[in-house]
C-alpha cells in the first residue's frame, strides 16, 4: 500500500471535476481510494464521448502526459473514437492492414499486461529479417515519431461488459524514452484505476455511444411495458395507480414490471427506471 500511495503522488489539482479545480496543498500523497472516487466524481458529470475524453485527457495532462486514446479491442473494425492525437494518425490506424498487423493492437487484444511502444520497437530493431508485418510496424513507428510520439504506454484491461479488452494509451510528445519510462512508473497504479473507472462509467452511463455496434445489448421492451415504466418514473405512480390509468389489472402491471427488470438486468423497479433513463428508453 505504501508503494501504491507513493506511485499516486501528484501535483496539486489532480483531483478535480471537469469544471472546477479543487486546490490541494503541495506534496500531498493521494490514496488509491481517493483517486478512484475523484475520477468517479469527474465522470459523473459527463454525458457524451467528447466529455469523457476531455476529463480523461485533463487528468492525464496533470500527470504529465500530452495525448491519449481509448479503444475497444474487440470491435470488428478498429475505431479510435476517443483520441487527442492528430486525425491523420487515427486514420492510419483505421487502415485494415495496419489494424491487422500492428504489434501493439494484436498484443493488447489478447493480453492485459501493459506494454510500452519502445518494447515493441526494440524487437523490430533486432529482427534480422524483412517481412510484410515488420515493414508495416516500421512504417507505423516512423509516423508516430514524425509527430513527436517517441514512446507510448499501452494499458489493456478486461472490458466492463465482459467483451474482450479495452485499451487506454497515453503518451508525452517529444519526451525522451527514458524520461517517459519514469513518468509511467510513477503513475502506473493511477493509470490502471483511470482506465477501469473510465470504462465502467462509459459502459454503464452511455452504452449506446461508448460501446461498439456489435457490443450493444439489444433491449426489447414492449410499448405497454414502457408506458408502465414512464408513469412510475415521471408521474410517481404506484402499481395500483398505473393499473387504473392504463386500464390493466395490478397482476398484469406486475408482470410487465418483471419483464422490464429482466430486459434491463435490474433487481428492483427503481434500478430498472435508472437504467431505462441511461439507455434512453424513457425521458
Amino acid at each position: 500500500m505504501e508503494r501504491e500511495a507513493e506511485v499516486l503522488s501528484a501535483r496539486p489539482g489532480l483531483f478535480f471535476d471537469p469544471f472546477e479545480i479543487i486546490g490541494l496543498n503541495d506534496g500531498a500523497t493521494y490514496t488509491i481510494t481517493s483517486f478512484e472516487l475523484s475520477c468517479q466524481k469527474a465522470f459523473l458529470k459527463c454525458g457524451s464521448l467528447d466529455e469523457y475524453l476531455a476529463v480523461t485527457a485533463d487528468i492525464l495532462r496533470r500527470m504529465g502526459f500530452t495525448d491519449c486514446s481509448f479503444t475497444r479491442m474487440n470491435t470488428r473494425e478498429m475505431e479510435h473514437r476517443m483520441f487527442t492525437t492528430p486525425e491523420a494518425l487515427t486514420e492510419h490506424y483505421q487502415h485494415p492492414d495496419i489494424s491487422k498487423n500492428d504489434f501493439v493492437l494484436r498484443y493488447c487484444s489478447e493480453s492485459t499486461v501493459p506494454r510500452r511502444k519502445s518494447e515493441f520497437d526494440r524487437y523490430i530493431e533486432q529482427a534480422n529479417f524483412d517481412i510484410d508485418i515488420l515493414r508495416s510496424n516500421r512504417e507505423t513507428r516512423q509516423i508516430l515519431e514524425g509527430y513527436g510520439y517517441w514512446d507510448y504506454y499501452n494499458l489493456p484491461i478486461p472490458a466492463t461488459n465482459g467483451r474482450g479488452n479495452v485499451m487506454l494509451a497515453a503518451t508525452a510528445r517529444r519526451m525522451a524514452v527514458n524520461d517517459f519510462g519514469m513518468l509511467v512508473d510513477k503513475y502506473a497504479v493511477a493509470l490502471r484505476i483511470l482506465a477501469r473507472t473510465l470504462d465502467h462509467a462509459g459502459t454503464t452511463r452511455i452504452p449506446r455511444e461508448f460501446l461498439g455496434k456489435d457490443e450493444e445489448k439489444e433491449i426489447h421492451i414492449k410499448p405497454r411495458a414502457l408506458a408502465v415504466l414512464n408513469l412510475m418514473a415521471n408521474e410517481g405512480m404506484s402499481v395500483a395507480e398505473v393499473a387504473a390509468a392504463l386500464h390493466l389489472s395490478e397482476a398484469r402491471v406486475k408482470q410487465l414490471l418483471r419483464a422490464i427488470r429482466d430486459a434491463l438486468d435490474a433487481r428492483t423497479n427503481m434500478q430498472a427506471v435508472a437504467r431505462a433513463y441511461r439507455f434512453g428508453l424513457i425521458n
